[in-house]
């Protein structure tokens, strides 16, 4: 009897090892993050709240939690996804005397693609203490849900914000990259222009006179104060800049989520094939143009829409395509690893198990004799 005990245990073993090797291998869970902050006490600060690996999402509840002693909520206002929909909080004087308040979304679309769920405005209280302050971020399972009204899983992160005594340190500490504090994300600035553009009837970025310009830079300032960014655009071409670089990473990262991604990643190797090339960036320039509007247009195909209109150069659209097609090939690599390591993990159960089997049949005849 304690043989079969300890065989039944060694066999529950085998198994949980199997099973913690397929769940390191399991999609990546949809993320709630932001990226770290520091300020001086006194001062306001916006923060993006955004939605990572998203699958689909059509409603949710999220409970910000901070340190009420150090800082005061000012304002949360909806972000890129959320612009459409029922989006509420539960701001209040109660919610700044306990520390916390959620963020209710709703939908009757499917939202899939990963941007910016919400903007909180903080503001450091006068007597706060120079120190790293951490914001917990929670959300409720019964409201946070798809279209098909199945639970959606949040991974939520927190993020902190220091306060610091100098004001040479007051820059962003971020988690991607390092920008001042109040600077308007990617994806808002792109909504910013597309609005600008669509609401004083332009059609090309590249035409505009200089009134015209002035007036799509007044456009985009008034907008990004909503989201309480300090920086302004005084320059229309430094507009642009940051506009191309965010709408590139938006097509970028809906190329990479794309549930055509192979089909994309064969139909542009076609392309590179057409022109004879081996990236995009090696096209001749007279092609290179001809060459990333096919691109375009594949990525358009397989339902890969982005929110920017312009790309800046060829050259800017060719590298952008190079690292989507990089990319597509890294992911596939980390597949075939994956199934290699599967196949190894099940091997080895396998394995297992007929020892054990075998242990049992020769303890079994020995028994008998």
């Amino acid at each position: 009897m304690k043989t079969i005990k300890y065989i039944c245990f060694v066999f529950l073993i085998a198994l949980l090892l199997f099973s913690n090797t397929l769940n390191s291998y399991a999609k990546s869970e949809i993320t709630v993050t932001s990226e770290n902050q520091c300020v001086m006490a006194g001062e306001t600060v916006t923060i993006p709240v955004s939605l990572e690996n998203n699958t689909g999402i059509t409603g949710f509840r999220i409970t910000f939690i901070y340190p009420k002693d150090a800082f005061e909520t000012v304002n949360v206002s909806s972000g890129s996804l959320t612009e459409t929909g029922s989006f509420n909080t539960t701001i209040s004087d109660y919610s700044k005397v306990n520390g916390s308040f959620d963020v209710l979304w709703s939908s009757t679309e499917n939202v899939t693609k990963n941007g910016t769920l919400c903007l909180v405005t903080l503001k450091a209280k006068n007597t706060a203490k120079p120190n790293k302050y951490t914001f917990n971020i929670k959300y409720t399972q019964e409201d946070t849900f798809d279209e098909s009204f199945k639970d959606v899983k949040l991974n939520c992160k927190p993020f902190y914000i220091s306060i610091s005594e100098n004001k040479k340190n007051s820059k962003v500490q971020s988690n991607k990259s390092s920008v001042y504090a109040n600077e308007a994300s990617g994806d808002y600035l792109v909504f910013s222009v597309n609005q600008a553009v669509k609401s004083n009837n332009f059609t090309d970025l590249n035409s505009l006179n200089e009134k015209q310009k002035a007036q799509l830079l007044e456009d985009v300032n008034t907008s990004i104060e909503k989201f309480g960014a300090s920086k302004r655009y005084d320059s229309f071409n430094e507009l642009i800049a940051d506009y191309s670089e965010a709408a590139l990473t938006d097509l970028k990262t809906k190329a990479e989520v794309s549930p055509y991604s192979e089909q994309i990643n064969n139909e542009l190797k076609e392309i590179l094939k057409e022109y004879r090339a081996g990236s995009f960036l090696k096209i001749s320039e007279k092609d290179k143009k001809e060459s990333t509007n096919k691109a375009l247009a594949v990525l358009k195909k397989h339902s890969v829409e982005t929110a920017g209109e312009y790309f800046g150069s060829s050259s800017d659209l060719a590298r952008c395509l190079d690292e989507i097609i990089t990319g597509f090939e890294a992911e596939k690599n980390s597949e075939a690893s994956g199934k290699r390591t599967l196949l190894t993990a099940a091997s080895i159960v396998v394995i297992v198990l007929v020892l054990l089997t075998l242990f049992v049949i020769v303890l079994k005849r020995k028994r008998k004799k």
